[in-house]
């Protein structure tokens, strides 16, 4: 008797490897899988400036990545002595423009690269709705926390979407022709603006998404929302705040995107990481004793070949190892 709908998963027409350079874009689901493969020693970069939920703040940024378009200070708004910028995250606010300007131009530079050198993209979406600014019409990606008055929130329009992806499309092509892309629905429900209205949401941007790759069928997608949705479609498997798909939920996301990206030969490979990775978070009751020491010692001597082995860093950890021996 069959109790659940469960997602097929169909192996990718273009598999990640571990040589392979990751960028992952988006809402703050992108963190999540992007952890994983993190935690696996992926060559990753998650979110370089930032968290982005809308698909036309997202293509902005991307493409002002890609034009190395650096911040000005006029662009930059000052609320109650700090400084901010509608298109970019919260984090890089600051009491100084000079150093606002400092950090994100900064990281604009480093994102100009892993855009230029990543062999995958994933873009996360999370949200149709956008606010705009009431002077100019224009979208946010983040309103700072200032007057409700300054904004306008509505929805985006499927062909507006679909237009904007397709031209980030275009424009990645142009700039790293053998870049795959990937996109997802982030499974994480916007309850604030109803839960109608986060159903309506979803949609948009799903519709968006097929129409985009119905013209372009080099582009995959992963069902990150359809997994959470019509595969566990259960509370379990949700934090407290019933919004948040919690660990259990991103672990069994995260099998199936191994199943549908993962060649067998780069999992057997990420299993002995596995294996070292549970080793390294172990703490012994008696550190200092002969018997973890010598545990410690192979630990060592194993990580320092699979670094040989399969080209990966693992200094940090050795550091850290090193620093628990006598």
């Amino acid at each position: 008797m069959q109790f659940r709908t469960e997602i097929e998963e169909k192996q990718a027409a273009e598999p990640i490897l571990l040589s392979h350079k990751i960028l992952l874009m988006g809402s703050c689901f992108s963190q999540e899988i992007g952890g994983f493969l993190e935690n696996l020693k992926f060559r990753t970069c998650i979110n370089p400036l930032g968290i982005v939920f809308n698909p036309i703040s997202l293509v902005e940024l991307l493409c002002r990545i890609i034009n190395q378009r650096e911040v000005k200070r006029d662009e930059l708004v000052e609320h109650r002595g700090i400084f901010s910028h509608y298109d970019f995250h919260s984090i890089y606010n600051s009491t100084s423009a000079d150093d606002y300007l400092e950090c994100v131009n900064q990281d604009l530079s480093s994102a100009y690269l892993s855009v230029k050198n990543c062999d995958h993209l994933f873009v996360t979406l999370g949200t149709a709705i956008v606010y705009k600014k009431v002077s100019n019409n224009a979208i946010v990606n983040n309103c700072h926390k200032m007057s409700k008055a300054l904004f306008q929130k509505s929805f985006l329009d499927v062909s507006e979407i679909v237009a904007k992806l397709n031209e980030l499309i275009n424009c990645l092509k142009s700039f790293n022709n053998d870049l795959c892309i990937h996109f997802t629905i982030s499974p994480v429900r916007h309850t604030r603006d109803g839960l109608e209205n986060n159903a309506l949401s979803k949609s948009i941007l799903r519709t968006a998404i097929a129409n985009v790759i119905s013209g372009n069928p080099e582009i995959q997608y992963f069902p990150s929302y359809e997994i959470i949705m019509d595969d566990l479609r259960d509370y379990r498997y949700y934090k407290d705040d019933l919004i948040h798909p919690n660990s259990m939920a991103t672990a069994y996301i995260w099998e199936k995107f191994c199943e549908r990206y993962i060649p067998t030969k780069v999992k057997q490979k990420l299993d002995i990481l596995n294996k070292i990775n549970t080793s390294i978070r172990h703490r012994a009751l008696v550190p200092h004793s002969a018997q973890h020491q010598g545990f410690l010692k192979d630990l060592l001597e194993k990580i320092e070949h699979v670094e040989q082995a399969y080209h990966i860093d693992y200094s940090l950890e050795k550091e850290s190892i090193t620093a628990r021996m006598l």
